[in-house]
Formats: structure tokens, sequence, C-alpha cells
């Protein structure tokens, strides 16, 4: 075809096409007679992995994620559009953009529309389908738990710390829950892919560039590390999103680093630049000093329960499973809340 002059050429759908080598060919060829008339080829995709041959003669433009000032234009836009609806109140507003923060302009336009009920937003199921629509990025998940701090019994010290992150002049959005971090790092000394590395540069650059605030929990298996984390996110009714490593990695050169760095970006526009992030850990010693200066706001060991604490673990678990307090209970030397609690369901 003869594309006349000033001409933009947009191929939809480009991620799945340009890899095949004979469109990777033909795109490389338009480079230079499109380059003397003014002639532009626009590759429109999701998520573009470029072929070598391409990689230097295409600029990437990220299109970022809807600012709350948008979204609280989509949302109220959807909002009029609806007849015989009670006025919108900036409470209500607001809480709709804390709903839908982390999600692109159409899916947050559906959502709202799909949330509207005869008494306004239904923030519940707004809540919802931003939960299933972070989920479609690989290596998240959204916790769907309501624990909180009355749900964990004992340690105090890291309830009280917390409690006063919650509460602080310029407090988290939301939590990000990396649950054993040591597996980042874990493939790095025989990953001869690169992919182990990639990962951990990704981590290491978006860690610096956000100054996200981190927090490590280690100690004693089962003493309610990853409980803990959940209920941090329940207490301050914040989102907590689930981190998985793993599941980013790809068999591709880039496609680790692609996958990470999207996961990194959907985090930023749901916490909006206020990020917690806690790790538990159960062998420090595989941790890089790198790895571990991220987690700036401290180490926190979880030992096994003390007098004080295990009776008040027995306690809250007896409650849970009506279990009368004067029946006797065993030895429990050094058990830990997971141990605790099997017993009682038992």
């Amino acid at each position: 075809l003869a594309f006349p002059e000033g001409t933009v050429l947009f191929l939809m759908n480009a991620q799945r096409h340009v890899n095949v080598p004979s469109v990777a060919q033909a795109a490389w060829n338009l480079r230079d007679p499109f380059k003397s008339d003014r002639r532009t080829a626009v590759l429109l995709g999701p998520d573009i992995t470029l072929p070598p041959e391409l990689a230097r003669d295409v600029l990437i433009l990220d299109e970022p994620y809807p600012t709350p000032e948008e979204l609280a234009t989509i949302i109220k836009d959807q909002y009029e559009a609806a007849p015989g609806l009670p006025k919108l109140t900036d409470a209500v507003l607001n809480r709709a953009v804390d709903a839908v923060a982390g999600i692109a302009a159409f899916p947050a336009e559906n959502s709202v529309a799909m949330s509207l009920v005869k008494t306004g937003i239904d923030l519940d199921s707004l809540w919802e389908r931003k939960r299933q629509t972070i989920e479609q990025t690989h290596g998240l998940s959204v916790w769907r738990g309501s624990e909180r701090f009355s749900d964990v019994a004992g340690i105090a010290n890291v309830k009280g710390f917390f409690g006063r992150l919650i509460g602080g002049k310029d407090p988290f959005r939301a939590v990000v829950f990396m649950d054993e971090v040591e597996k980042m790092v874990a493939g790095e000394h025989g990953d001869t892919s690169g992919t182990s590395q990639a990962q951990s540069e990704a981590f290491l650059s978006w860690t610096q560039k956000t100054r996200a605030l981190g927090v490590i929990l280690t100690g004693v298996a089962g003493a309610g590390k990853s409980l803990m984390a959940k209920a941090v996110g329940g207490e301050a009714g914040k989102p907590v999103v689930l981190f998985s490593t793993s599941s980013l990695k790809g068999p591709l050169v880039g496609e680790t680093e692609q996958a990470t760095n999207a996961a990194f970006k959907t985090i930023d526009a749901i916490a909006q630049g206020r990020v917690l992030l806690i790790g538990t850990c159960n062998r420090m010693g595989a941790l890089t000093p790198e790895m571990r200066s991220r987690f700036r706001l401290g180490t926190f060991f979880f030992d096994f329960p003390d007098d004080v604490e295990s009776a008040a673990l027995w306690k809250m678990f007896r409650a849970k499973f009506n279990l009368p307090e004067k029946d006797p209970r065993p030895e429990a030397k050094n058990w830990v809340g997971r141990e605790i609690e099997s017993c009682c369901e038992l």
C-alpha cells in the first residue's frame, strides 16, 4: 500500500505480531522511508517486548495510570450520567477514588458504572471489582481477609510500632506483603539466565526511586509474622497487596524484568506514592546487604511467646472454637500461635 506523506499508521495489538520475523522485518523496512516524509508507525499494545532489530529504533511511551484528580472526574461523569441518584458527597467521592486507584481509565469507568445503585455508589462492589482488576497483573493479588490487631495476641511492641505508623502525619495508603522475601535472591548465584538478577535489580531500583517504607518480620515459624502483616492493612483500612516474585519469572530475556516493573507500576498507582512494604523472612543470612537496606524502618524478631502472651493466645483461640476456659490444656512450652490454634481446633 502507498501511504501518503504525513500518514500515521497504527498497528493494533502489536504485541501479538512484532516477534514474527516477517512482521519485524517489515516494520524495520519502514524506518528510512517513513523518516524521509514525516510518516509515523505507532505500535499499540498493553505489554510489548520488542525484538532486538527494533529495540533501538522504537520510542516507547508508557501511558501512566490516571491521577486521583482524573479518577475523580471519571467518577463524577459516570455518577451524573445516571438519573435519580442522591447528591455525590466529597466523602463518598474520596472513598470511591481510593477504590479505583491503581486501575486504568477505561476499566475504572466500567467499574464505577457497574457499581451504581439507586442509593449511590456501592463501594464494596467497587472494591471487589478493583481487586479483580489488580489480580490480572502477574504477581499481584489482594488479600480479602478482615484481620485486625485484636486478632493477634501478644507482640505488643510490634503492634505499637505499626499503630504509630497508621496514625502518623503522612500515613501509608497500601500495604505490600512479600512472604519469605529471601526467595527473591535465592537463585541469583546459580541463575545463568539473568532473570533472578534482573528481578532483584528492578526491586532495588523501585524501592530507591519511590522511597517505599519497609519492615522485615523474622523469627520463629508460626509466631504470627504473616498474620501481623495482614492485620496492619485491616487496622489501617488499607488494601493489602500480596506480591509474589516467583510468578513474575518468565523464560524469555527481559520478560521477568518487564513483568516486575508492570507490577510495581500498578502498586504505585494503588498507593499513590505511599507504600508500606512488609516482608517476612525465615533466613536473614540469605538477604544481601543492599536488599536488607531497602527495609529501612527496621527488623522485628518474633520469638516464642512468653507466659503472658501464651495465656492470651490460649484465651483467644479457646473463644474462637467455643472451648470452656476451665477445660485443661496440655503442657505447651514454646508453642507458637499456630500450634495453639491447631490444638484448640482439634
